[in-house]
């Protein structure tokens, strides 16, 4: 009995943006060693944003401070995403690890931490749309709505600066 078959359907594969393609990548993309020319240990700022990222995906940040807190294992936690970066120097990774702490305990202290830390939560939301694809830092709910936020690591120092930069790299199109 001779039968007729279809031929495979090909999944039609939308296109995406160069940032999910670097986060998708198998094997991940990394550097692998980053060897400083400073005199004084510093982190790339890319390095310092994996780091951060990391930590909000799993909604993790340092004990607060205070006089006699055990060590609440931050930076522990944090090491292997600095080597895994391509970090080899112990004092460059304890400064990206630094670096990091001091960026999540400024977000702590805002005003929108109490807010989004009470909220339900979803964290690294994949999106897949006709016009393109990528991932949502963070996506979250209060009684007012929905909403969505992309986390930046970028340092501003007035906010002329963060609208041209949210110009430059075309955040706002996001």
């Amino acid at each position: 009995m001779k039968v007729d078959l279809l031929e495979p359907l090909a999944p039609s594969i939308p296109a995406a943006d160069e940032k999910t393609r670097a986060r998708e990548a198998d094997p991940p993309q990394r550097i692998w060693r980053v060897v400083s020319t400073a005199r004084r240990p510093r982190a790339p700022a890319w390095v310092v944003g994996k780091l951060v990222h990391e930590c909000l995906h799993r909604w993790r940040f340092p004990a607060e401070v205070q006089r006699g807190f055990p060590d609440d294992g931050f930076d522990a936690f944090l090491r292997p995403f600095a080597i895994e970066s391509g970090l080899t120097d112990p004092a460059e990774i304890h400064a990206a690890v630094q670096e990091s702490r001091l960026l999540l305990e400024r977000l702590r202290a805002h005003p929108l931490f109490a807010e989004l830390d009470t909220a339900e939560r979803h964290h690294e939301v994949r999106y897949d749309l006709p016009e393109g694809r990528g991932v949502i830092d963070l996506l979250y709910r209060t009684p007012e709505g929905w909403f969505i936020i992309d986390f930046k690591t970028d340092e501003v120092r007035s906010d002329e600066e963060a609208r041209s930069i949210i110009s430059r790299e075309r955040y706002d199109l996001q």
